[in-house]
């Protein structure tokens, strides 16, 4: 079986790291980028099964990314977000995403037991 291969885009370094780490030792094929731009770069060669994005990065919004990308992928995508307003949530899920989590977010071992079960 292939890993998921998971595009996580957050400019918070603080927050990008343990979760590539975490989304790694799952198992996963993670690749992270800091902007929209460096998205785009990635995508250039990277085919993800899940895009993760949070909405506040700079440059372009996360809401912009995910209505162009809902044009371009049929990759799954999730928002990841401080931005826990009932409208953003909303705004989100209309351009396009397939989920809306918010921030903080506590990662757990139920990704490595759903994968080992399934």
């Amino acid at each position: 079986m292939s890993p998921i291969r998971v595009l996580l885009v957050d400019d918070e370094h603080e927050f990008l790291t343990p979760v590539l780490r975490f989304l790694t030792k799952a198992g996963m094929q993670v690749v992270g980028a800091g902007s929209v731009e460096d998205m785009d770069a990635v995508l250039a060669d990277f085919r993800p099964d899940v895009v993760v994005l949070d909405v506040n990065l700079p440059g372009e919004s996360g809401f912009d990314a995910v209505c162009r990308l809902r044009q371009t992928t049929k990759a799954g995508l999730v928002m990841l977000t401080a931005r826990t307003e009932i409208d953003d949530r909303v705004f989100g899920l209309t351009q396009g995403a397939d989920a809306y989590f918010t921030k903080p977010c506590r990662a757990t071992n139920r990704v490595r037991r759903a994968r080992q079960s399934g």
